[in-house]
């Protein structure tokens, strides 16, 4: 049975962020998703910070890291 996409929007995401507090609470939520969707991430950041030992965990994850956060004005005009 072939996967579905799933998409997340973050503001953060590794490696570019400092604090790994709300990274644990989406990693938990994918983990317990990659079974039977393929995970896509998308994320704002432009300073990196590095992986804090997740990145084999997130080695199957689509990051898409977008540097500009206007982009997110621009998808949320375009959603609502």
């Amino acid at each position: 049975m072939k996967k579905k996409n799933i998409l997340f929007i973050t503001g953060q995401f590794l490696p570019f962020t400092k604090s790994i507090g709300g990274i644990i609470r989406i990693l938990s939520f994918c983990n317990s998703l990659e079974k039977k969707f393929n995970i896509n991430i998308v994320s704002t950041g432009n300073q990196y910070f590095g992986y804090f030992g997740f990145k084999k965990k997130i080695k199957s994850y689509n990051l898409i890291n977008v540097k500009k956060k206007f982009f997110f004005f621009l998808f949320n005009f375009w959603i609502f």
